[in-house]
Parts: C-alpha cells; sequence; structure tokens
C-alpha cells in the first residue's frame, strides 16, 4: 500500500512538473503573439471599456482615485530635452512636450521656440495662458454708408477672436459709441452702437482685439456719412437720390427706412407731368382714369436711348431728375447689380398683394424702395401693394412703351421690363 502511493506521487509531481512547463510555453507562445500583432491605436486604461472616438489614450480611475504624474524636472533637465531635440536640426520635433517643473512649480510645455509656463498672465477665456498678441478680427460688419436722414443708430459687429480678453474700438470724430458689449469675452459676436453727431463726412471705424501679451493689427471699415439717400449706379459710382417716392405736393417726413404709407408716393402714368393718382387715393378702379398714354416723355425722347438728359416735362423736383435703365439695372451698372439687397417688412405686415401692408427693399445702406404696387392700366386700380415696386425708367421704347425697373417677392434682385406707358408707376429721383 505505501508502495502505491510513492508511485500515485512520483507521477502527480511529474505531471504538475510537465503542466509548469506548459504554461511557461504557452505564456511565451502568447507575448510572442501579442507583440507580433499590430497595437491598438486607442487604448484604456483602468477600465473594461472602448475608449471614445477622440481619445488616443484614456486612464479611467475606478478601483483607486489618483492622476496623471507628469515627469518633475528641473530647469536644466527641461533645457536638455530641448537641446536633445535640436541636435537632430529640428526644435520643432519637441512642439508639445509637457513636464512639471520642480523649480517653478509650474506645468510647462514647449511651443516650438519657448517653454511656455500656465502659470504666467492671467487665464483667458479658453482656460490657457496668454501664449502671443491675438490675431486681428477678420472683418467689421456693418453700414458703410450712413445717412443723417436716419434718426436712429447704426451697430458695428466683429467675430470674436480666439484668445483676446478685450477689444479697442476707435470710431471718426464727431462719433459717439452709445451701447454695445465692448469687454465681452464670453460671447461669439462683439459688437458696439454708435450714432453719428458733427464733424467729418468721411473717415474709419476701427477696432483691435487685445490680452495680455498685447495687441493685434487693426481692422479697419472706412465710413462715409452722406446727407440723404443713395447708392452705387456702378462699381465706384455713387449718386444721391430722394428720399422718397415722388408726390405731387412734394411733401415729404417719413421716416425713409421705415416701411410706412407715408413712403409710397404717388402712381405716374410715362410722360405725366402730375400724378395720375395720389397715394391715399382708394385701391379700387381711378374715375375718369386715362388709358391712353401721354404724348411727352422724361428723356430724351428717342426710342432704346440711354440718356441723363431732363427734358420738360420730367416731375422731379431741380436738381433731380428721373433715373434711366442703365442706373436701375443693365449690364454691370445700376442699383440692383452694385449694392445689397435685403427684403424689408412693417411689423405685422407681410410680402403679397395687400393694400394694407407695407413691405420693400433696402438697397445698399441709405436706400429703401417700398413696394408700393401698381395702378392698372385700364382703369388705374391698385394691384400687387406689398408684393412688388414697379419704377419708371426716363428711357422710352417705343410711341407705347416704356422701360421700368421693379422688383417683387420672388425677384428681389430687381429686373427690367417695357410696358405700357398707360401703367401708373412710381417714380424715384436721381440727382442730376
Amino acid at each position: 500500500m505505501n508502495y502505491e502511493l510513492k508511485v500515485m506521487k512520483y507521477k502527480l509531481s511529474t505531471l504538475n512538473s510537465q503542466l509548469s512547463t506548459f504554461n511557461s510555453q504557452l505564456s511565451t507562445l502568447l507575448l510572442v503573439v501579442f507583440f507580433a500583432l499590430p497595437l491598438r491605436a486607442q487604448v484604456t486604461i483602468g477600465a473594461q471599456a472602448e475608449p471614445h472616438s477622440f481619445s488616443l489614450l484614456e486612464l479611467v480611475a475606478k478601483a483607486k482615485a489618483g492622476g496623471l504624474l507628469l515627469p518633475q524636472l528641473k530647469n536644466s533637465e527641461r533645457d536638455a530635452l530641448v537641446s536633445a531635440s535640436s541636435s537632430i536640426g529640428d526644435k520643432t520635433a519637441a512642439k508639445g512636450l509637457t513636464i512639471y517643473n520642480t523649480e517653478s512649480g509650474c506645468l510647462e510645455f514647449w511651443n516650438g521656440d519657448d517653454w511656455i509656463s500656465i502659470c504666467n498672465s492671467n487665464v483667458n477665456q479658453l482656460g490657457l495662458s496668454c501664449i502671443a498678441p491675438p490675431a486681428e478680427p477678420l472683418a467689421i460688419t456693418g453700414p458703410k454708408v450712413v445717412s443723417l436722414k436716419s434718426t436712429g443708430s447704426v451697430t458695428y459687429s466683429i467675430s470674436a477672436v480666439r484668445g483676446a480678453t478685450n477689444y479697442t474700438w476707435t470710431l471718426p470724430a464727431g462719433w459717439e459709441i452709445v451701447g454695445g458689449d465692448n469687454n465681452s469675452i464670453t460671447t461669439e459676436s462683439i459688437s458696439i452702437t454708435a450714432i453719428y453727431n458733427s464733424g467729418s463726412m468721411n473717415g474709419s471705424i476701427n477696432v483691435r482685439s487685445n490680452n495680455d501679451c498685447g495687441n493685434s493689427t487693426t481692422c479697419i471699415l472706412p465710413v462715409t456719412v452722406v446727407e440723404g439717400c443713395g447708392a452705387y449706379i456702378a462699381p465706384g459710382v455713387w449718386k444721391e437720390f430722394m428720399c422718397w417716392n415722388l408726390k405731387d405736393n412734394k411733401s415729404y417726413n417719413a421716416d425713409p427706412f421705415t416701411p410706412d404709407a407715408g413712403l409710397n408716393g404717388d402712381y405716374y402714368q410715362w410722360g405725366g407731368t402730375t400724378a395720375a393718382a395720389l397715394s391715399a387715393a382708394p385701391p379700387g378702379a381711378v374715375g375718369g382714369w386715362n388709358s391712353a398714354y401721354p404724348a411727352t416723355w422724361y428723356g430724351s425722347g428717342t426710342a432704346n436711348v440711354v440718356s441723363t438728359d431732363k427734358s420738360d416735362y420730367d416731375p422731379c423736383p431741380a436738381g433731380f431728375r428721373v433715373p434711366n435703365v442703365a442706373e436701375w439695372k443693365q449690364g454691370a451698372l445700376g442699383i440692383f447689380k452694385n449694392n445689397t439687397i435685403e427684403p424689408v417688412a412693417a411689423a405685422g405686415s407681410v410680402w403679397g398683394d395687400n393694400p394694407s401692408n407695407w413691405t420693400g427693399i433696402m438697397v445698399g445702406d441709405v436706400l429703401f424702395l417700398p413696394a408700393a404696387g401698381m395702378r392698372s392700366d385700364s382703369n388705374g386700380a391698385l394691384t400687387e401693394r406689398a408684393y412688388s415696386g414697379n419704377y419708371w425708367t426716363s428711357t422710352l421704347n417705343s410711341l407705347l412703351y416704356a422701360e421700368m425697373a421693379g422688383f417683387n417677392i420672388n425677384l428681389l434682385t430687381g429686373g427690367m421690363w417695357s410696358q405700357l406707358r398707360a401703367y401708373g408707376y412710381t417714380i424715384r429721383c436721381i440727382e442730376e
């Protein structure tokens, strides 16, 4: 019996030895396979979880709270790291290298030229220290032309600049900042509200961004103050227009930039020296409406000739005339080609054929054109108010037709048409 136990113990000992040898061989094989296969590009340590898509390495402290302990180096040790990098002729190879400086007691990182300590200067909105002066603001948004007829203030804005802690605005002499958030560093847009009081009619709105490291270069927006209203009729060619549509009684007192009945003006048949229908006339048919064209003209009297002539029958006041077809839109010329166009509607009004609604378009910064509609060529009934704006030109097309400029809800960029001279359209006069 004892002999059999001894044999069994011997066999068990031999089996354990063989198992130990097998485990050692298996571990060696697994290590070979592990290092022979490509490692994953993203790793999580401390949890059985996939790392986030934006992480190369994630450290999870579940079993025991802890943090990331960076290399702790003295200045000389820190500098030696960069020297080693520069020995291959590329100091930028160490960009982003981060250590804890035991002498300064601060985290520091190498930006390619210098060691930057996060303890230096105040912390900006990004939670980073001041590294360099901020960039120049990309552009100033706001009106380039301001009319003295405008009773309100104007707003200028820029997109916030990364790393800036405040902004410095300068305005031409005679301008005043009356509102806005000049120093906000938490918003995406920085704006000021300004008014023109007096002084030079030309100048510029300037702004620069600042932080503890310094100031950016200055972003500049040239501005011009004009007496009345106007727009560009060609690249760089500015022309003054009357601020209101023409009226027979020449009484103008409404705000020229806010849609209102007082801006619509009267309705003229082409060549007529007086209005065929007043702005206050009911929208229905006009008694005694003449469906025949007037026998006079506004321009040269020669068909299809683009002229700046003003005939004796031109109803515009002294110093102004009916614009020709090119001043409205022709080729690369005209106000519809050389200015931004924005639709505008009065509070409570909508675009559409409605005689009690007030809409229109802003052409550039200081020219508003109402969508006053038109009067029918057959009986003078009002149509398309708040839907379209229709303006006579001084350009004759034929004995029956003349050129008109117009826009509507579907064509805010404006167009040109030949229409029967018996239609009742509005007139916006341009300076001679």
